[in-house]
Order: C-alpha cells, then sequence, then structure tokens
C-alpha cells in the first residue's frame, strides 16, 4: 500500500500513512529524498502485534532487520500507542519504512517533510 499524498508544506511535501497492513510499507522511497527530509511527527499503535517505523538506505528485510535505524518500535501483547516526541532529520538517500506484524489493530502515521 502506498502512503496518501498530502499537499505542499513550505515547498515541501508531506506524506501520511495510516492503518498499517501485514508487512512492510514504504512512507518515503530512498530515491524521493534527494536532499534529505525530517519526520516531524510520527505515532505508532499496536494491539497484541509489533510494529516498527525505521530509516534505511534499501527496503528493510523483516521488522527486525538489523541494519535499519529505528524511529519507533512498540511491541505489546496488549493496547499501547507511542509518538516520536520531536522532529528527526533522514539524510539524502534514505527511506522511511514501516513494518507491522500483523494488519489487525496496527496503526502507524507519519507526516515527512522533504527538501
Amino acid at each position: 500500500m502506498q502512503p496518501e499524498k498530502l499537499p505542499a508544506i513550505d515547498g515541501g511535501t508531506v506524506y501520511y500513512r495510516n492503518n498499517a497492513v501485514a508487512g512492510l510499507t514504504t512512507i518515503l522511497a530512498p530515491a524521493a529524498n534527494v536532499a534529505g527530509a525530517v519526520v516531524q511527527v510520527a505515532t505508532l499503535g499496536v494491539n497484541n502485534n509489533a510494529i516498527r517505523l525505521m530509516v534505511k538506505s534499501t527496503a528493510p528485510a523483516s521488522i527486525d532487520d538489523a541494519g535499519a535505524k529505528t524511529l519507533l518500535r512498540v511491541r505489546s501483547t496488549g493496547i499501547l500507542d507511542d509518538v516520536v516526541p520531536f522532529s528527526v532529520f533522514v539524510p539524502a538517500g534514505e527511506g522511511v519504512y514501516e513494518w507491522a506484524s500483523a494488519a489487525t489493530d496496527s496503526v502507524c502515521s507519519a507526516t515527512v517533510k522533504i527538501f
């Protein structure tokens, strides 16, 4: 599933993704990130599963990909929500990805400004 593209803000483009699907979803592809980007806000929510928001120059191989940099990861045997409480710079050539272990009761929302 591809993220919903929202209107430009300050000359950049903002991407938003919600209602996680099981497996990998690309929020910002590395090829689209030519001058850097900022994850301005991100939230994850789960119910009896796991979800990870990560940065990597290639698509992660799994939710546990050791080569990916974690922005936020939530794993729970109950209901749990968490938020990235600050903006995070993503260097040019790096992508932003979300991986959910299950589609049921998984939510990922991210706002990314591209320079």
